[in-house]
């Protein structure tokens, strides 16, 4: 259940998190994150604000820099479809 678009559904938001990566607005989540008390920032993944009340992911560039942030319902979906392209450590 994703709290921060739930009137969307969880199919739309897998669908705009495959575009975003295909398009390269999104980086694969396959690290860590910091999580945090939200604030006010637009998701990356659903562009809805991230409320004081909620938990706010932040995702880091390889760079160090900050990449993105998402609700963490956002956060679980993005993380799953990055997993789908990264082939699993032998």
């Amino acid at each position: 259940m994703l709290d921060c678009c739930s009137c969307e559904g969880e199919e739309p938001v897998r669908k705009r998190v495959r575009e975003r990566l295909s398009e390269g607005r999104l980086a694969v989540a396959t690290g860590l994150s910091v999580v945090r008390r939200g604030t006010g920032r637009l998701c990356s993944v659903c562009d809805h604000p991230i409320g004081r009340n909620e938990n706010e992911h932040e995702v880091r560039n390889g760079g160090g820099d900050t990449d993105a942030v998402a609700h963490a319902g956002c956060h679980r979906i993005w993380r799953e479809e990055s997993r789908k392209l990264v082939p699993p450590l032998c």
